[in-house]
């Protein structure tokens, strides 16, 4: 019997244009954007070339990235959770990819953004319960830093009765001790 060799994907990652190669059964399983790029019915250059360029990822998020994939593969889910929850919290602010802080490029900002840009909700969701976590009392500027950080990117959260009704439950309760 045949095997059938693994299609690996380039992936032309950050402003500095570093290469990954992942599978592509990896990709199109971790991310509904890979899965358009690269199975969907459009015409697109991508599929064919097996080739997808994320100008706006930091390389190091999106190796983060490729390892919530890998532990989303292994277990239930809870490896993934217990890694996320791990991860150093949401401040400071995201250094630019300019930056030369190479550490706060896989913050939870970055990580957070990264997801909802590939479309995967479930880990926006569980890294967005983690930024709330990272919340303290002692620090208010930053959370509000981080607040405003998240609307930016999706301002669509003011319209979500679930996710304002979560932040507002947990600023609360980090604020009040």
């Amino acid at each position: 019997m045949a095997h059938k060799e693994e299609v690996l994907v380039k992936l032309i990652v950050g402003l500095k244009k570093e290469v990954f190669y992942e599978k592509k059964s990896l990709l199109v399983s971790m991310s509904p954007f890979f899965k358009r790029m690269l199975e969907g019915h459009m015409n697109c250059t991508e599929r064919e070339t097996h080739t997808i360029t994320l100008p706006n990822i930091h390389p190091n998020t999106f190796g983060e990235l490729i390892n919530f994939a890998f532990l989303r593969g292994m277990t239930d889910g809870r490896k993934l959770n217990e890694h996320i929850r791990s991860l150093p919290g949401a401040t400071p602010l995201p250094a630019a990819d300019q930056s030369d802080d190479e550490a706060a490029k896989t913050g939870l900002l970055h990580l957070w953004s990264a997801c909802n840009y590939l479309d995967m909700q479930n880990h926006a969701r569980m890294v967005m319960e983690r930024i709330m976590d990272s919340f303290t009392r002692s620090d208010p500027a930053a959370n509000i830093g981080v607040l405003s950080f998240l609307l930016r990117e999706k301002p669509a959260l003011v319209e979500d009765q679930q996710a304002r009704g979560f932040t507002v439950r947990h600023m609360t309760i980090k604020i009040k001790g």
